[in-house]
């Protein structure tokens, strides 16, 4: 059996595994046994993937998708350029990691947009499930990005 070292660092996806099933993180966090992901499910995370490297691509100024073929992959392009202009600051794929009184958590964040004195949280969903904005703020990707940004962004 693996011993959690004492640099696991919790994320929103292992806190929301113990919160949903504690032996699920067992297997998953301290186990390191993952289960197979169907060949569908598998080919919709790798266009989900690809879809972020893009994203980080477009935010660092490398626009060069020349090559991309996927009709949904450029469509996702297209919206995201309608909806951020590059006039704002931004930090894309932007990871946090905290060690405080001995827990250490940490948040990848794919995009912070810095308004004036604010910063907004964008993160990408690719999948088809559609998601409810008031069940949105008690989601523990909301909690754990919301805690460490302000924790660690002055």
């Amino acid at each position: 059996m693996k011993i959690l070292n004492s640099k696991f660092y919790y994320s929103q996806s292992s806190l929301r595994a113990y919160e949903r099933c504690p032996k699920m993180f067992k297997y998953l966090y301290i186990d390191g046994i993952s289960g197979i992901t169907k060949p569908e499910i598998q080919e919709k995370i790798e266009l989900g993937i690809d879809f972020h490297t893009l994203a980080e691509r477009y935010f660092i100024g490398m626009e060069d998708y020349f090559y991309v073929k996927d009709t949904k992959l450029l469509n996702w392009m297209k919206i995201l350029k309608e909806h951020f202009s590059k006039n704002l600051k931004y930090k894309s794929e932007f990871e946090i990691k905290q060690d405080k009184d001995g827990i250490f958590m940490m948040a990848k964040y794919d995009l912070l947009v810095e308004e004036g004195d604010k910063i907004r949280i964008i993160d990408f969903k690719t999948n088809e499930k559609e998601y409810n904005l008031n069940l949105l703020e008690d989601n523990m990707q909301t909690k754990v990005y919301m805690f460490l940004l302000g924790e660690n962004i002055k």
